[in-house]
């Protein structure tokens, strides 16, 4: 596999889960820039509107987590890694890390909660169906460089129905 087509599949795990988890898309892309090698750009959520009291709230962490997850994860990589802080994926787990703090408060149970939500987005991934959606959003980036929000959700739709 090329490092075009891991992108792909990293960032089509991202945009596959975010639809799965009813989060808005603006556009993915394997078009490289100075501070990214792919990305899936989603709608701004604005989590401090939220109180920590109101369960739509932790709800918006937690689905923010497995999105966040779901590109390492899409790539084979289905352990949480020992040492999450090398290059290719220290700027999903540093955001990881931030949302685990927001809900558990304290350094001390942010492993509870990553492994809860790792082992879930591990779940919901390892899916044959999503695994399909996947492989299909990364084709199609591998041939546009860059879809719509709108673009993901057809190509989803066209795999749900039993098409490629």
């Amino acid at each position: 596999m090329t490092d075009e087509y891991l992108t792909a599949i990293h960032e089509a795990g991202h945009a596959v889960m975010s639809v799965m988890l009813h989060r808005a898309i603006e556009f993915v892309t394997v078009v490289e820039s100075d501070d990214y090698s792919g990305l899936c750009q989603n709608k701004e959520t604005n989590l401090d509107e939220y109180s920590m009291e109101f369960d739509s709230y932790r709800r918006k962490i937690r689905r923010e987590i497995m999105i966040l997850f779901a590109g390492y994860i899409a790539i084979g990589n289905h352990e949480l890694p020992i040492n999450w802080q090398e290059a290719e994926i220290e700027s999903d787990f540093n955001k990881v890390f931030d949302l685990v703090m927001r809900v558990s408060g304290t350094e001390e149970h942010t492993g509870k909660f990553f492994y809860k939500y790792w082992s879930k987005t591990v779940e919901l991934i390892n899916q044959p169906l999503i695994q399909q959606q996947i492989k299909a959003v990364a084709d199609a980036l591998m041939e546009k460089k860059t879809l719509s929000g709108d673009e993901v959700r057809q190509i989803i739709k066209v795999v749900n129905k039993g098409g490629n």
